[in-house]
């Protein structure tokens, strides 16, 4: 047989196990202590938050009846307007205008009498031109068509003057040689071209570049020769070195 535990050994056990108990128990009443907390912390966070919206809700009120909204702005106060057909239809002003002034007379001021029912308006066409002048906008035109001056073909001249100018294929090139030195001492140009005023003159008449005159005036050496300058077609009497002498006598 099995002995049965003595009175002192479940005293001895139930002394031993009541601590674990008293530790759960602690445990219990902590938890119960903290969720109340949190249930407590809970309303008054829902609490704060209805103070907050009813606050707001108060404050949108008072700036809603603060301003004017559309739907109060649209209410008349007072009578109402009256309706369109309440008064007869007014009739169209009949409009005269008068030129008392002369039209040949260019000093006298054009005045433009405008008679309404019961009243006259005065203008005058000085006062509309200041106001055109005024609102008057500067605008550029440009012409569609383009003058040019024609340059004169091989064909164009005639027989003698054909013979003259072109005459060899060596004076052609001259020539050519001529007008590129003359193009490059106008800086290849053409709005720095020389014009008829300021070529110079040879002895039968002829206009010459100044640039070629130059260079006929280095080619021939002394310029006071008379020989050669009549050689090279050069006139006699050079006018810019006689108006040199002629400043410096004066100085």
């Amino acid at each position: 047989m099995i002995a049965k535990p003595s009175h002192s050994e479940v005293d001895r056990s139930k002394g031993r196990q009541s601590p674990s108990r008293n530790s759960g128990n602690q445990k219990k009443t902590k938890v119960g202590s903290r969720l109340r907390a949190m249930r407590l912390n809970r309303k008054l966070v829902l609490m704060l938050h209805e103070s907050l919206r009813a606050a707001t809700a108060k404050e949108d009120a008072l700036a809603a009846a603060a301003a004017p909204s559309s739907k109060f702005s649209l209410q008349h106060v007072g009578p109402p307007p009256p309706s369109p057909t309440a008064f007869p239809r007014l009739p169209d002003p009949a409009i005269r205008v008068a030129y008392e002034a002369k039209l040949q007379d260019p000093g006298t001021r054009v005045a433009d009498e405008q008679e309404h029912d019961g009243f006259v308006l005065v203008g005058s066409d000085s006062d509309v031109d200041e106001m055109q002048d005024s609102q008057r906008t500067p605008s550029i035109k440009f012409q569609p068509v383009v003058q040019v001056v024609e340059i004169p073909s091989h064909e164009d001249y005639c027989e003698s003057d054909r013979k003259k100018q072109w005459n060899s294929k060596k004076r052609i090139r001259k020539e050519a040689r001529r007008n590129r030195l003359e193009y490059k001492a106008d800086r290849f140009d053409w709005r720095n071209c020389k014009e008829e005023e300021d070529m110079v003159e040879l002895c039968d008449g002829s206009l010459v570049h100044p640039h070629t005159y130059a260079a006929r005036l280095s080619a021939a050496g002394d310029e006071s020769c008379l020989s050669m300058r009549t050689k090279l077609g050069l006139p006699t009497v050079d006018k810019v070195t006689t108006k040199r002498m002629m400043l410096w006598q004066r100085e």
